[in-house]
């Protein structure tokens, strides 16, 4: 068996409520925070925190990667009463001659290995089946 991801696919998802997330004046090192200011429970609030690194001039001339990161932060009431975080995070590093295409292919890339159904016992059990 192996894995098998799309070239040139679109990914998209269907069905379920929107979640809108607004700025929460939270600080993020060169982000920003948003949360989902419509659960009325603060404790249960989803939260997005997207930050960026900049490409910048290395001692050889050449330019360091960009990178993006976005992290979805779900918060968990245990049975006991406390508050865990479970969290998911997009990272994309790419260095700045990427077209906007090589970067629309690794975003995509991305976006299938997060819904694909052969990666399901991966997130569920850390096991990949081949």
């Amino acid at each position: 068996m192996s894995i098998s991801l799309l070239d040139g696919g679109v990914s998209s998802t269907t069905g379920g409520t929107t979640q809108t997330f607004s700025e929460i004046g939270k600080n993020v090192t060169n982000g920003i925070a948003l949360s989902d200011t419509g659960e009325p429970d603060y404790f249960a609030r989803a939260e997005l925190q997207c930050s960026i690194r900049m490409p910048s001039l290395q001692s050889d001339g050449e330019y360091s990667k960009n990178k993006r990161t976005v992290k979805y932060v779900k918060p968990l009431t245990l049975a006991s009463g406390k508050i865990v975080y479970n969290t998911i995070s997009f990272i994309v590093d790419f260095h700045p001659e990427s077209t906007a295409a090589q970067l629309a292919d690794l975003r995509e890339k991305g976006a299938q290995i997060g819904i694909d159904s052969e990666f399901d016992e991966f997130f569920a059990n850390g096991k990949i089946s081949l």
